[in-house]
């Protein structure tokens, strides 16, 4: 009878893994390493970083960014030992910019614009181990978002617009995104200062003729007045009058004296441009009523009474357009006499009483 033969088979031996991540391969980066080799019964990793693992299929952070050799030697059933290495890329993240600080007036319109170039690592060494340089991916996505009311934004392109934007100071975080999936974010507090700008209702005051005017906004009664407004103004428009000039320096306040050289009231205006800082307003006008000097006359001037009667003297003026009244203080001038008193109106009516045989004078002193 014959001996039946007899085959051993052996696998053949391989060395391979595969690496994974579930956040992707941006620094700090926990990669998953799976070990597919064939026939191994021990594993040794070395990743390329001065740190080794004997676990099948171990999990290892890389804190940097970098290309790291990631080696794998397995040894099974007296074989020769066999090597798997790959190259895993751990890629830096986006380090975008953005201005420190953008200025305007409410409301505010403008761009701000992000700088993120990829970043680029050079190699390196960690102790004895050597870590490639590596180069960061294209920015993809931007994420734009801000304190107080403004929206946060998502753009493909590294510019933001804002348009209207209320006055305020407002901080921006960036956050940039690249096509490995990798985030980088920049945050400015205050990069957005929007000032307010001057919206002034028209004004009116009325001065007496050679007088000054003083004219100072109030915030809410007068309109959007933000506080250390300033005011530049032109000589005033109209005519009758003299004076007016243009202002100087950067005052807080709208003044100016005026002269009427008519017998009627006229009106002075002024037109005004606010500014409060870099911001300038919309022009508004203060126009300014200038009354004549009132001037009197008395009909009769001098008028002579028996004792016990009343006085007739009329008071007029000159001047049109306005209102004039009169007022008067009385004196005895000489002699003796009661019945006289300082009054108001238009005519002087009092009944004077002489109570000795000598003529008495009462003199009046009219102001209009």
């Amino acid at each position: 009878m014959g001996l039946s033969g007899l085959e051993n088979r052996v696998a053949a031996q391989t060395a391979a893994f595969t690496v994974a991540s579930t956040t992707g391969n941006c620094s700090p980066a926990t990669l998953n390493f799976t070990d597919t080799s064939t026939g191994a019964t021990s594993w040794l990793w070395d990743f390329g970083d001065s740190n080794a693992s004997t676990a099948q299929s171990p999990s290892k952070l890389f804190s940097s960014p970098g290309t790291y050799t990631v080696t794998l030697t397995i040894n099974g059933g007296g074989s020769p030992e066999l090597v798997a290495t790959q190259q895993v890329p751990v890629y830096p993240a986006p380090q975008p910019t953005i201005p420190l600080s953008v200025q305007g007036c409410a409301p505010f319109s403008g761009s701000l614009t992000a700088v993120c170039p990829p970043v680029t690592i050079a190699s390196y060494s960690i102790n004895s181990s050597l870590v490639g340089g590596i180069t960061g991916g294209n920015v993809t996505g931007y994420k734009w978002e801000f304190s107080g009311s403004l929206a946060t934004q998502l753009t493909s392109t590294p510019v933001c617009n804002l348009t209207n934007v209320p006055a305020g100071t407002y901080d921006v975080t960036l956050t940039a995104t690249d096509e490995f999936g990798c985030s980088g974010s920049i945050f400015k507090p205050g990069a957005i200062v929007v000032s307010t700008t001057p919206a002034i209702n028209d004004l009116s005051t009325s001065i007496c003729s050679n007088s000054t005017f003083h004219v100072t906004p109030a915030n809410i009664t007068d309109g959007v007045v933000p506080s250390g407004t300033t005011y530049s103004w032109i000589a005033p428009s109209g005519s009758g009058f003299t004076g007016g000039d243009a202002s100087s320096g950067s005052p807080t306040g709208i003044a100016g004296t005026l002269v009427n050289v008519t017998d009627a009231p006229v009106q002075a205006v002024y037109t005004v441009t606010p500014a409060s800082g870099n911001c300038t307003g919309p022009a508004f006008n203060v126009t300014v009523t200038v009354n004549p000097t009132p001037s009197v006359s008395a009909t009769p001037t001098s008028q002579t009474i028996c004792s016990g009667s009343t006085s007739n003297i009329g008071l007029s003026t000159t001047i049109t357009g306005a209102t004039v009244t009169y007022s008067w203080t009385a004196a005895l001038s000489s002699g003796t006499a009661t019945g006289f008193t300082d009054g108001s109106g238009s005519t002087i009516a009092q009944t004077l009483i002489n109570t000795t045989n000598s003529p008495a004078v009462v003199r009046y002193t009219i102001t209009p």
